[in-house]
């Protein structure tokens, strides 16, 4: 009988600007609660089908470059309210990673303030 052993695990990045989510997003992955000074990072893990993974929620200071070569994953949050200024940083950090998602927070908010039509803008990154 073969055992099934948890594989080495994979680094994943939890990026964006200031108060665009990112611990939450922590929160929800890792399923802890977590309170979080300022400009400090957070890690945690999460297992899915016999991997695990290290999730780190990085300070919005962190280098984009030096993020994209540490972590096999990046998360970057955007807040829809503030979508054109965190486009730019999500678009050159899309351009550097191995692997790279982009996650849109707030879209209740941007809609309440109809800003939503630029959350399509996101679809082209």
């Amino acid at each position: 009988m073969t055992g099934n052993k948890i594989s080495a695990f994979r680094t994943v990045a939890i990026m964006g600007n200031r108060n665009s989510g990112k611990t939450t997003v922590f929160e929800e992955i890792t399923g802890c609660f977590a309170e979080k000074k300022p400009d400090t990072h957070l890690k945690g893990y999460y297992y899915y089908k016999f991997n695990e993974y290290e999730i780190l929620d990085l300070p919005f200071t962190y280098d984009i470059e030096t993020a994209s070569r540490q972590f096999d994953l990046v998360i970057y949050v955007i807040d829809a309210t503030k979508l054109g200024k965190d486009m730019f940083q999500a678009l050159k950090c899309s351009r550097m990673c191995k692997k790279f998602i982009v996650l849109v927070n707030f879209c209740d908010k941007a809609k309440n303030e109809n800003k939503n039509k630029y959350c399509d803008a996101v679809k082209f990154i």
